[in-house]
C-alpha cells in the first residue's frame, strides 16, 4: 500500500491472485514484484503474518499462498458453517464479543487477518476461511469467529456436545488469549468492551451479548440460578450457561472441593466414609463437601485428557 502511494512508478501491478480463496501462486508474486527476490520476499511477508503457505508441510518454497487480507467474499448467511444439530439441546455453547467501546474507534483492517493466520497455523491451513470470518474444528469443539463489517467488534464462539463443557471453555479461553495478544501487538492503544455471547441469540444467528460486568453480578447476587434479560429482544439468559459454559465449579474459589479430579475426590470420598476418626464429624463434613461414594459413582463425569489446552 504504502509503495503504491509514495512510489506508484515503481508499483505497476498489484497482487491479484483469486480475491474469493485468497490463493496466490509464488509465480504471480515473483511477476508484481520483479525488483525483490521471491525468497527473501516471503520470508518478510510470512514473518509479518501476511501470508502462509496454502500447504501445510511446506514454508517459502510452496507454489501456492493464502493471503487472507485477499479475501473479498463476505458470507452473509453462515448455514453453511454453523453447527449442524437435530436439538439445540444436544450441544453446549460459550461465546464473547469484544468491542470498541469509543463510536468512532474500530480495529485496524490489518488485525482480523493477523487472527486468521496464526488460528490457521494452529488449527490447519485448510480450514474455511472469508472475508470477516473463520471456521475451525478440533475433534469435536467448532469454534466460529467473525468480525463485524465496520470493524468494531470480534465475536468468538465455541460449540461442543454435551458433556463436554469444560473442554468447550477451555478452548474459548484459548482462543481468546491468542486474540488478546495480538491486540496487545497491534491495537494496544484501543479501549474495548467486553461481552458475553447469547445463547438464545446464537440460536438466531445472531451475535448479541450481555456486558460481562452485568453477568457476573446477576450471578454474584442472585447464585447459580441467575437469569440475565435482553429487553431490546426480549429474550434472557442463565448467567451461568453464558458465562461458564454451566461449569458451577468456576463460581467456588481455586481450593474449591469441586475443583479436584474425579479421582481426587473418590479418594476423598472413601476417607470420608471409612468413619476413620470421629465418625460424625466425617458425616458433616462430607454433608458440608456434597461428596460421598454414592453420588460420585452416579455422577455423570468424564475424566479429562490431561491439560487438552495449555494456556501457559
Amino acid at each position: 500500500m504504502f509503495g503504491i502511494a509514495l512510489a506508484p512508478a515503481n508499483f505497476p501491478l498489484t497482487l491479484r491472485g483469486d480475491r474469493i480463496n485468497g490463493l496466490v501462486p509464488r509465480d504471480e508474486i515473483r511477476r508484481t514484484f520483479p525488483q525483490c527476490p521471491v525468497d527473501q520476499l516471503l520470508d518478510i511477508f510470512l514473518r509479518f503474518e501476511i501470508c502462509l503457505p496454502f500447504d501445510e508441510s511446506a514454508t517459502r518454497t510452496a507454489d501456492i499462498f493464502l493471503f487472507p487480507s485477499h479475501l473479498e467474499t463476505r458470507f452473509e448467511k453462515l448455514d453453511h458453517v454453523w453447527p449442524q444439530h437435530d436439538r439445540q439441546d444436544g450441544i453446549c455453547v460459550v461465546g464473547r464479543i469484544v468491542e470498541c467501546k469509543t463510536p468512532t474507534d474500530m480495529f485496524p483492517s490489518s488485525f482480523f487477518p493477523r487472527i486468521q493466520t496464526r488460528l490457521l497455523k494452529l488449527f490447519g491451513h485448510r480450514s474455511p476461511v472469508w472475508l470477516g470470518g473463520i471456521k475451525l474444528v478440533d475433534d469435536v469443539i467448532e469454534i466460529l469467529l467473525t468480525q463485524s463489517q465496520d470493524l468494531r467488534s470480534i465475536s468468538i464462539c465455541v460449540w461442543a456436545p454435551k458433556g463436554c463443557e469444560e473442554r468447550c471453555y477451555k478452548a474459548l479461553l484459548y482462543v481468546e488469549s491468542i486474540r488478546d495478544r495480538l491486540m496487545e501487538e497491534v491495537c494496544a492503544g484501543t479501549e474495548t468492551t467486553l461481552k458475553v455471547l447469547s445463547i438464545r441469540m446464537l440460536q438466531h444467528m445472531k451475535f448479541v451479548g450481555y456486558p460481562i460486568e452485568d453477568v457476573k453480578a446477576a450471578l454474584s447476587l442472585k447464585g447459580l440460578g441467575a437469569y440475565v434479560v435482553l429487553q431490546e429482544f426480549g429474550v434472557k439468559d442463565k448467567a451461568l450457561d453464558i458465562l461458564y459454559c454451566g461449569l458451577a465449579k468456576l463460581t467456588y474459589p481455586a481450593d474449591h472441593v469441586s475443583h479436584l479430579t474425579v479421582g481426587q475426590r473418590r479418594q476423598l470420598s472413601a476417607l470420608l466414609d471409612s468413619g476413620f476418626g470421629d465418625g460424625q464429624l466425617f458425616s458433616r463434613l462430607s454433608c458440608e463437601l456434597e461428596i460421598d461414594s454414592a453420588s460420585l459413582f452416579r455422577e455423570n463425569t468424564e475424566q479429562t485428557l490431561g491439560e487438552f489446552y495449555d494456556l501457559v
